[in-house]
């Protein structure tokens, strides 16, 4: 299904769903944001779990402004890059570069873009699940995703995978 994310309906409720790749900062706006999480909570059965996850903006400067990974699969690769190239927080926009290496056996490319992210505080990602009041924090994780370690959210995290239950 090809949609988008804050106007959506599903045709019967699920149990759970997930969005842990940042894709929740690209809506635009508070607005967007908010009926995103509204739509999350219409889709979902009572009691059903929404996991976000998504980089929050720290109290002071990130301690990361740069990421990387890459993948192999059979005779596939990828390589990404992924780095802030300006952070506006009265406008609460980071610009984000990336790039995405591929490599085949017979042929190799790039792709290259930059992306506007809206960003989230502690507080401010605190305060909109607060107006949608249709979820309950159940637990906060790391990017580490290892269920016996749940983390305390401070002011200098940044990874952050929320664990959403429906009231």
């Amino acid at each position: 299904m090809v949609g988008d994310m804050s106007d959506f309906r599903l045709r019967r409720k699920a149990d759970a769903a997930f969005n842990t790749i940042n894709s929740f900062r690209h809506l635009p706006t508070e607005q967007a944001a908010e009926n995103h999480l509204r739509c999350m909570a219409a889709a979902l059965a009572k009691g059903g779990i929404y996991v976000l996850g998504f980089h929050l903006t720290p109290a002071e400067e990130p301690a990361c402004d740069e990421e990387a990974w890459s993948a192999r699969r059979g005779n596939l690769a990828v390589c990404s890059r992924m780095w802030s190239i300006a952070l506006d927080r009265r406008r609460r926009q980071e610009l984000v570069g990336m790039t995405v290496d591929v490599y085949t056996p017979t042929r190799q490319f790039r792709l290259a873009q930059e992306m506007n992210f809206r960003t989230y505080t502690k507080s401010q990602f605190a305060r909109l699940l607060a107006r949608v009041d249709q979820f309950e924090l159940a637990k906060t994780y790391d990017f580490a995703y290892d269920i016996d370690n749940p983390i305390r959210i401070g002011r200098h995290t940044e990874d952050v995978v929320y664990v959403l239950r429906k009231k």
